[in-house]
Formats: structure tokens, C-alpha cells, sequence
């Protein structure tokens, strides 16, 4: 199935590219999860576990973050979901690349939960940046991709709201 797995990542990435041109952090986080399943299958195809594992993690925690009831959940709250998730992660370790996606899911999870849409925006960049390190090893292309035009669309989208007073 691997030589679908590409397909996948590019259907998770037009949603996450349009995602965040919206204004509303509840819409950028919803396509935000729903990208991620598609990016979850990707790395599971090729056999990237962790980081596949730790995708379906992030479409749940995108999913809290959007709802207004979850935002700028308590610190130890963060860290306690974010220690449950990562201990399968840890156990599916096979090399150094697994490291990449379980910082990425922390600084994710910060994003998610933070109180606002400036920190969303702020943090976001900085887990993709390792995301793409990390699918750039595993040759998920269709991620790595993804992750350089997430970062365009991150930064017009901050562009945009700052031009209109979003942030």
C-alpha cells in the first residue's frame, strides 16, 4: 500500500493548507484534525509509526483545542495528556527519527490549548518545522510538501489576521 500512501498526504494536505486562511480558530483546528488522519494513514503506510500514532493524537487534541470549552486548559492538564500520549509513542521508538514527531506533539499541543489565536499561530510553526524534518527521513512526501506550504499558509493566514485585527 505504500504506493498509495502519497495520496493520502495530499488530501491532508489541501485541508490543512486552506485551514488556516480561515479567521475563526475553531475552523483551522477542525480541519486541522481531519488533515491529520489523512497524514496518519500516510506514516502509517511507510511504516512510521510513531509518528502515525502521535497524528491521530494531534487530530484528538485539535479537535478539544477548537471547542472554547478546552481552550487554555490548565498547564498540568496539557501535561498530563500529553505525558498519555507519548508513552505508547515510547514504546513504538525504533530510531532517532521518532524523536522529531514527539516534540512536535508537545509544542502541538500547546498550540491547540492556547488561550489564543496569536499563540496557536506562534507555536503551529515551530511543530512543523519538526514535523518536516521528520518526514523528510521517513520520505513521506506528500507531508513534506504539506509542511512547506503550511508554513506559507501559516504565515499569510498571520498576515491576513493581523491585517484585520484576527490575532
Amino acid at each position: 500500500m505504500t504506493g498509495f500512501a502519497p495520496y493520502a498526504g495530499y488530501v491532508g494536505l489541501l485541508l490543512i493548507v486552506i485551514s488556516w486562511q480561515f479567521a475563526a480558530r475553531s475552523r483551522i483546528l477542525t480541519a486541522n484534525a481531519v488533515a491529520f488522519v489523512f497524514f496518519a494513514i500516510e506514516l502509517s503506510w511507510k511504516e512510521a509509526h510513531v509518528g502515525a500514532l502521535l497524528m491521530m493524537c494531534a487530530s484528538l487534541n485539535s479537535l478539544l483545542g477548537a471547542s472554547a470549552r478546552f481552550r487554555g486548559i490548565p498547564v498540568q492538564y496539557q501535561i498530563a495528556l500529553t505525558a498519555v500520549q507519548l508513552m505508547p509513542a515510547v514504546l513504538l521508538y525504533s530510531s532517532a527519527a521518532d524523536i522529531f514527531p514527539m516534540v512536535a506533539h508537545v509544542t502541538g499541543t500547546i498550540a491547540f490549548f492556547s488561550r489564543t489565536t496569536a499563540g496557536l499561530r506562534a507555536w503551529a510553526p515551530v511543530g512543523t518545522v519538526l514535523w518536516a524534518v521528520h518526514n523528510f527521513i521517513f520520505g513521506a512526501w506528500g507531508q513534506l510538501i504539506a509542511d512547506f506550504l503550511i508554513l506559507a499558509s501559516m504565515a499569510t493566514g498571520a498576515w491576513r489576521a493581523r491585517g484585520s485585527g484576527g490575532m
